[in-house]
């Protein structure tokens, strides 16, 4: 289907078609003040060798005229080509963007940073690149084609023939090297892929890589990576100058023919100078027109390949809700009935896990590490999907509901903090509509106010993801800071107070177990702090929950609890 619908599915990026009719028009008159210049030309020439001056400046005058028109209307296609371009690459970066985001994330896990990269940037101007491209070259090409034909055989139809002869010779040669050029550039986008995988992965832990002092040694593992996209690039210009040489040899190789042929007719007297000059402007006019269609065949191939690869982010359609999860209340209880879940690698993680939370409180889940207990958390927030069994919050089976409509209900929160770049209160408030008061009496909740007191703007201070000064406590202060401002009715805990020191966990453990009087609170913690607090706890082991109690009762009775906490 992609190989038919090509032109349909890259045309399907422009939906604003007056700016291509606005690109067309400039074209076209374009071509019409390009079609009349060489005529002039070859007229300036034969009045120039008869010394018939007066006619001579008098051509002169208009072919300077024409000239200029067609410079300028030629800059101005090329400028608001360019400007149509950039605008409806960065539209689609938004959109392209925005459906990266929603999509569900088990259907992207595998996909690389590397590659979800190129989609957004080198794939995207691809598509968009071709179809601006092939407007443009499309309308000039043909009437190009058929002004230098009508030309052509109006000054000598022998030659005219004669240079026809290009056409399926090129074509010919077009076909031989599409395979090749198809094959070269799919391997240069893997390549391409896989040098900004690394790119991102470097940049995540550079502190780690100084840290374990292993720069020589990622620099060395980087050399192949780097020379493995400097040889597809190679290969792509290989490619691409032997087909422009093959073209432009075939292309002179019939100048020369066609220059032997009128040379006969130039000594009989028939044919003049003037003519001939004119006769070739249009031939090169007319093999440019061949040549153009010759390489928008082949630039199909890079085309294909780009429209592959985000085939997928073009179609996702975002969920409709079935059913508004947000009209019901606030939820109390959460039900989880016989889960079993594996990742790619087949390997079980939740074995017939079942688990029922009947009232709001602050509850733990511990294990070992690797037994599931993100697993677990994961799947009540929608990211993943149990292959067998069910979740319900109260009464309401998760299948009836998409996942954006169940996060309307959840808050899951990680050790790692997501800033975003904007102001330290919008990083609070996350863009909800608090008060300044309620943002400011949550952060002397959590202990933040007096790091807010030493910034220069307060509140109003502006944090760069990529560069402040901010703790991983201090983040981790931040992220309760959001769950205490903006409750949502079930709350999922991922060690986040794994980086604090005793005093800050014991505050911030308070106020959570505070808020879960009114929030179903679902905590990960490997601290004996969070797990002391919680109202039930709930230990995870081969994928089930094999034993469950109050923090007293599991140190009582539970062997397996007391070698998780025995160093406490």
């Amino acid at each position: 289907m992609l190989q038919k619908n090509i032109y349909a599915d890259a045309f399907h990026f422009i939906d604003k078609k007056r700016d291509l009719l606005f690109i067309s028009l400039i074209i076209f008159l374009g071509i019409i003040c390009g079609s009349i210049t060489p005529v002039l030309y070859g007229r300036l020439i034969d009045t120039l060798t008869a010394k018939e001056i007066t006619t001579f400046y008098w051509t002169l005058r208009i072919f300077a005229l024409i000239t200029i028109i067609s410079i300028i209307l030629n800059f101005g296609e090329e400028y608001l080509s360019q400007y149509i371009c950039n605008k409806y690459i960065a539209c689609h970066q938004k959109i392209l963007i925005k459906k990266l985001l929603f999509i569900p994330f088990s259907e992207i896990e595998e996909l690389s940073t590397g590659y979800m990269i190129s989609n957004l940037t080198s794939d995207i101007t691809t598509v968009i690149t071709f179809d601006i491209r092939l407007i443009s070259s499309v309308f000039i090409t043909i009437v190009n084609f058929l002004f230098s034909l009508l030309f052509m055989f109006n000054i000598h139809v022998y030659m005219a023939l004669l240079a026809l002869i290009f056409f399926p010779i090129s074509f010919f040669l077009s076909f031989l090297f599409k395979k090749w050029k198809k094959s070269v550039y799919k391997n240069a986008a893997e390549a391409e892929d896989h040098f900004y995988s690394c790119v991102n992965h470097c940049l995540n832990f550079l502190i780690e890589i100084k840290g374990l002092n292993q720069q020589n040694s990622i620099c060395n593992s980087f050399n192949p990576v780097v020379t493995n996209v400097k040889n597809a690039d190679n290969r792509k210009t290989i490619t691409d100058y032997t087909i422009s040489f093959t073209d432009n040899l075939v292309q002179n190789i019939f100048s020369f023919f066609i220059i032997s042929f009128a040379a006969h007719y130039i000594f009989k007297g028939t044919l003049s100078i003037g003519v001939l000059l004119s006769f070739n402007i249009y031939t090169a006019r007319l093999f440019s027109s061949i040549s153009t269609i010759k390489e928008l065949q082949l630039a199909k191939q890079p085309l294909r390949i780009a429209l592959d690869r985000i085939r997928y982010l073009t179609t996702f359609q975002f969920n409709g809700k079935r059913h508004c999860l947000a009209d019901e209340g606030h939820f109390s209880s959460i039900n989880i009935r016989n889960i079993h879940f594996q990742y790619k690698n087949n390997i079980e993680i939740l074995k017939g896990l079942s688990l029922e939370i009947k009232a709001p409180g602050f509850y733990s889940i511990i294990g070992k590490n690797g037994c599931g207990k993100t697993t677990l958390l994961k799947l009540i927030d929608s990211i993943y999907k149990p292959q067998q069994g069910s979740i319900f919050l109260d009464d309401f089976d998760y299948e009836n509901f998409c996942e954006d409509d169940i996060r309307t209900q959840i808050t899951f929160v990680t050790k790692n903090c997501f800033i975003v770049h904007d102001t330290l209160l919008e990083n609070i408030k996350m863009y909800h509509s608090n008060t300044l008061i309620e943002v400011q009496q949550v952060c002397k909740l959590v202990g933040f106010d007096n790091y807010i007191q030493r910034l220069p703007d307060g509140l109003n201070t502006v944090i760069n993801p990529e560069n402040n000064d901010f703790s991983s406590g201090m983040k981790q202060r931040l992220n309760v800071a959001r769950i205490l401002l903006n409750p949502s009715p079930i709350i999922l805990l991922d060690e986040i107070t794994s980086d604090l020191d005793g005093g800050a966990e014991r505050l911030l453990i308070s106020n959570l177990v505070k808020l879960g009087e009114k929030s179903i609170i679902i905590s990960i913690s490997h601290r004996l702090e969070a797990v002391r607090n919680s109202k039930q706890i709930y230990l995870l082991d081969e994928g089930k929950i094999i034993e469950s109690g109050t923090f007293s009762s599991m140190q009582k009775n539970s062997k397996e609890f007391r070698e998780l906490f025995v160093y406490k």
